[in-house]
């Protein structure tokens, strides 16, 4: 078995649709979304951590799920 890893990136404008996005690929059967909260901001606030601290979010996740990241500040981080 690989390492678990995120498949699907969504960033985006606040008020852009974010929040709807995410709210509707959590009841889709074929997504996995982070049941703890809906912005991750791993890789604009948390990233000196390393990488490996992100793929323990998406470690108990089947692997027949598509993994999902919604953290609309993305889109304004270099």
């Amino acid at each position: 078995m690989g390492k678990k890893k995120c498949h699907l990136i969504i960033p985006g404008a606040q008020k852009a649709g974010t929040t709807w996005m995410h709210n509707t690929l959590e009841f889709q059967n074929e997504f996995w979304c982070p049941p703890e909260k809906q912005e991750i901001h791993f890789f604009d606030r948390y990233y000196d951590v390393g990488y490996k601290e992100y793929e323990k979010i998406y470690k108990n996740t089947s692997n027949k799920k598509i993994t999902v990241d919604v953290t609309p500040a993305y889109l304004c981080n270099p």
